[in-house]
Order: structure tokens, then C-alpha cells, then sequence
């Protein structure tokens, strides 16, 4: 497959998330993800596309066996938004409650009813 065929479908798999059709979503990226295992964009969606297709476990496949390293912040944290999600449809609901809460921010401090 070419690098333009993989970035076609890497595109239509985006477009049928957007359209709610998680199914062909899901048979289109996994395609090309075959194709190119090493695009972390790619497996990027791919995981999105498990999880709103609400596949837990094979989001959480993909997770683990992806290297990430060069994710900034933003992106770290969205995955491991993906992570929480995935835990989640895979029935670990303690473990992705633990780590949706590491997400949110820490509440401010408050004395006398005031914010610090």
C-alpha cells in the first residue's frame, strides 16, 4: 500500500468517527494501521475508533503495545484519557476511575469558605 493510500484511509476512518459510523471507522484505520504500524497519529485513531466503537480491550492492546515517547503534554494527557475510557468498556472501572481522577484538576484550597 502507499504512504497516499495509507493516508487516504488514515482520513476516511477519521470521517466515519465523525459520522458516527464506528464499525467502518474501525475496518478502514485498522487497515491501514496494518499497513503502517509506526504512525502514532494512525494509532491514535485507531484507538479512538476502538473505544467509540466500544471495544475496550482491543483499545487497550493498542495502548500498550505503542510507544508514545514522543507525545507532547497535551497529547499524553488525551491518551490517557483514551487509557480511562478503554479501562472502562473493558469492565476495570476502579482502574479508570483512579486514573480519570489523576486528569482533573487538583480543587483549590479553601479556608473559611474563601479560595485561596
Amino acid at each position: 500500500m502507499t504512504d497516499r493510500q495509507i493516508t487516504m484511509l488514515h482520513a476516511l476512518g477519521a470521517f466515519y468517527l465523525r459520522i458516527g459510523d464506528a464499525d467502518r471507522a474501525l475496518a478502514v484505520t485498522a487497515a491501514a494501521f496494518e499497513a503502517a504500524p509506526r504512525r502514532p497519529g494512525l494509532a491514535a485513531t485507531l484507538i479512538r475508533c476502538y473505544v467509540v466503537a466500544g471495544e475496550g480491550g482491543g483499545a487497550l492492546a493498542l495502548l500498550d503495545r505503542m510507544d508514545f515517547a514522543d507525545a507532547d503534554d497535551g497529547e499524553r494527557r488525551a491518551l490517557a484519557l483514551l487509557r480511562s475510557q478503554s479501562l472502562w468498556l473493558a469492565g476495570r472501572k476502579a482502574e479508570a476511575r483512579l486514573l480519570r481522577a489523576s486528569l482533573l484538576p487538583a480543587a483549590p484550597d479553601r479556608v473559611d469558605g474563601a479560595v485561596r
